[in-house]
C-alpha cells in the first residue's frame, strides 16, 4: 500500500504515475482521497486539542470546590459529548480514506517503459533459448479448466471478475507451498500467523503471515 506521507508530499508524482498507467482518475479517486486526508488531519488536530482540554480540565477538579467545581464537571461533559461525537465522524472519514489508500496502484519507476497493452512491453533480457513446440499452447485459464484444478466461474460470483478458486490438485500444492515456507522460516526465527476471516471487510488481509521475533539479529 502506498504510503500515505508519498500522497501528501508528491501529490504531482502520484498523479503522474497514474497517468502513465493509463488508469482512469475518476475510478483512482486522488482527489477524493487528498480531500479526505486533509478533513482528516484537520478532524484529528480538534480531536487531540479536546482530549488535552478534558484531561486539563479534570486534573483541576480535585483542587475546585462549590460553583467552580460543578462548572468544571460540566465542562468536561460537554468534551466528552463532543469527542464523542467527533471522534465518530473521523473513523467514518479514516475509513473511506483507508479503503481509497489501499486501492492506490504503487509509483512507477523512471525508467519503466509506457504502453497501453502487453504488446509495449519492451524485452530487457532473455536466457536460455525457447523452445519450438510442436502443438500450441493452452494458458493457465484452459489448463485451469481441462485438469479441474481452478474455478473462475464460482469465484466470479461470489468476489467479481478476475478472481478465482484453486481446488483439487492446486489448493494441495498451495498448502503444501505454505507448509514448505514454514518449514524454512521458523527455523530461522519467524512465526506464523493465520488471520481471521471474519475480520472487518474495510481491513481484508491474507491469511497466511510470517514476522521476525523482536530482537532477532540479522533478520
Amino acid at each position: 500500500m502506498l504510503d500515505i506521507r508519498i500522497i501528501r508530499e508528491q501529490t504531482d508524482l502520484v498523479r503522474h504515475s497514474i497517468a502513465m498507467r493509463h488508469l482512469d482518475p475518476d475510478k483512482t479517486n486522488l482527489d477524493r482521497l487528498i480531500s479526505l486526508d486533509d478533513m482528516w488531519r484537520k478532524e484529528q488536530g480538534r480531536v487531540d486539542e479536546l482530549r488535552g482540554k478534558r484531561n486539563e480540565i479534570s486534573s483541576s477538579i480535585k483542587d475546585l470546590a462549590g460553583e467552580s467545581r460543578q462548572t468544571a464537571v460540566e465542562r468536561v461533559k460537554e468534551i466528552k459529548k463532543e469527542l464523542s461525537e467527533l471522534e465518530s465522524h473521523l473513523e467514518t472519514l479514516k475509513e473511506e480514506r483507508d479503503l481509497l489508500l489501499k486501492r492506490m496502484p504503487n509509483l512507477l519507476a523512471e525508467d519503466t517503459p509506457i504502453g497501453h497493452t502487453d504488446e509495449d512491453n519492451l524485452e530487457i533480457s532473455r536466457w536460455g533459448e525457447v523452445k519450438a513446440l510442436p502443438f500450441k499452447p493452452r494458458d493457465h485459464v484452459e489448463l485451469g479448466s481441462i485438469t479441474d484444478t481452478i474455478d473462475f466461474d464460482r469465484a466470479g460470483k461470489v468476489a467479481g471478475s478476475n478472481f478465482y478458486y484453486l481446488k483439487n490438485e492446486a489448493a494441495l500444492l498451495e498448502l503444501a507451498l505454505c507448509q514448505y515456507a514454514s518449514g524454512q522460516l521458523v527455523p530461522r526465527g519467524f512465526y506464523p500467523y493465520l488471520n481471521s476471516r471474519y475480520g472487518p471487510r474495510r481491513n481484508p488481509g491474507g491469511h497466511w503471515l510470517c514476522s521476525s521475533r523482536p530482537g532477532d539479529a540479522g533478520l
